[in-house]
């Protein structure tokens, strides 16, 4: 019996040793998402939310998803602005950099020695007042019953961080959970897309990218990718195949966590239906909108200074960061953390935050609420509208530019990408 017992120790003993060398040596890739998730998570929140590393790995990352994440632990290094990431204690490492004014970016050790310092960039000091109404100022109009109504826990749910709500403009109620304030910056996740369609309607406005072209990558040329236009991409239409599910190692998490170019990545992917005939959601189409906006610079370091110059400093936002990542420096994943918005209204500008107004028309995720494309510019005008009522906003006059080449005659598909050219300022009651 005590040799059996034996002979059976030795075998468990030899069991684990083995196991411990795979793990070690070669990890499984849904171990190593989770490393790549965990590290960037963390990065983000604790050297630009200012937050605790361990607290943050605990509520923003094991808590809500995949139970394997519960074995992972995390290191912060604060001098080298560095998390480090392991499942189990030793497997599958994962690294997450922070960088002055680039944010955080996963990186391999390869890449972690070749980093360059970034430099903090310089930002104006913008004096806002606390006695003025917000969005010129910091006072909130306080409605009480919208403010009774977003403090009621039940409702809120569980993790709540930030609620805040614009009504005509005006900022009428906010609560924030435990340890947030309106100072907190929060990731934007995927609405870092209408950021990426911002910026890319601005370089269509300047005449550096054409929503009408072809041919936009040369690994695409003598395939059916070919002909896949700005605009498909624009409106989730390329064709593309592309896996948007999380919780396994899919498409979308190879590529952000497994992937050094992750651009290249998305390009690689075959093509499964005609250019411009379905939709499919699809963040390897936004992280390639990223590499051809990068494109459209002749210098890398403008392109980057471009969204804060061009856009944000424009609209009083101070607080933004984007990360650059491997071959697409403006990607949509959790790269934006910016704190409640603080924009100045600007009536010629054409943007607009998650939390309101700041600026005077509509873009982005409101312009995708219209629907199908209309086949006419003046039924575009007339969704544009109708996009600005389902956000709450009710136009008192518009005036519009002419639709740009390749609006008009769309039909039969969904997104509104037209109408982010197509209203240029609005007069709002």
């Amino acid at each position: 019996m005590a040799r059996v017992l034996k002979t059976v120790g030795a075998a468990v003993v030899v069991a684990i040793a083995c196991v411990g060398g795979w793990l070690a040596v070669a990890p499984p890739g849904l171990l190593k998402v989770g490393d790549g998730y965990a590290a960037k998570i963390v990065c983000s929140n604790v050297f630009i939310a200012g937050r605790d590393g361990q607290a943050v790995l605990a509520d923003d990352v094991q808590a809500p998803g995949h139970p394997l994440l519960k074995f992972i632990s995390v290191s912060v290094d604060r001098e080298k602005r560095l998390v480090s990431a392991r499942i189990f204690g030793f497997a599958a490492p994962a690294h997450a950099v922070y960088r002055p004014g680039l944010g955080c970016a996963n990186v391999s050790d390869d890449d972690l020695a070749a980093l360059a310092p970034a430099v903090e960039p310089s930002t104006p000091d913008i004096a806002r007042s606390a006695d003025v109404s917000w969005p010129d100022g910091d006072k909130a109009d306080i409605d009480p019953a919208v403010q009774a109504l977003i403090e009621d826990g039940n409702l809120a749910g569980p993790g709540m961080r930030a609620i805040s709500v614009v009504r005509d403009g005006h900022l009428i109620a906010e609560t924030y959970g435990a340890g947030f304030n309106r100072s907190t910056p929060l990731l934007g996740w995927s609405m870092t897309k209408s950021v990426t369609s911002a910026l890319i309607g601005m370089r269509v406005a300047e005449g550096h990218m054409d929503v009408t072209r072809a041919g936009l990558l040369p690994e695409w040329s003598g395939d059916a990718r070919a002909k896949i236009r700005l605009a498909d991409l624009m409106g989730m239409e390329s064709g593309l195949e592309f896996n948007e599910g999380y919780g396994n190692v899919s498409d979308v998490t190879r590529m952000l966590y497994l992937e050094r170019d992750m651009a290249g990545f998305a390009a690689a992917k075959p093509a499964t239906s005609k250019p411009g005939s379905t939709f499919s959601y699809s963040s390897g189409t936004s992280t390639l909108l990223s590499r051809l906006w990068m494109q459209s610079f002749d210098d890398p370091a403008a392109a980057l200074a471009y969204p804060r110059d061009a856009l944000f400093l424009p609209l009083g936002m101070t607080s933004r960061c984007s990360r650059p990542m491997p071959a697409a420096p403006l990607s949509d994943r959790p790269t934006c953390m910016q704190r409640r918005a603080t924009g100045r209204v600007l009536r010629n500008s054409c943007f607009r935050t998650a939390t309101g107004r700041v600026g005077g028309c509509c873009l982005g995720i409101m312009s995708l609420s219209c629907g199908r494309r209309p086949r006419h510019p003046a039924a575009n005008m007339a969704r544009a509208r109708c996009g600005c009522r389902r956000m709450g906003f009710a136009p008192a006059q518009a005036s519009f530019l002419p639709m740009p080449s390749g609006c008009s005659g769309m039909t039969g598909r969904r997104s509104c990408w037209c109408l982010r050219f197509a209203l240029r300022s609005c007069a709002w009651g």
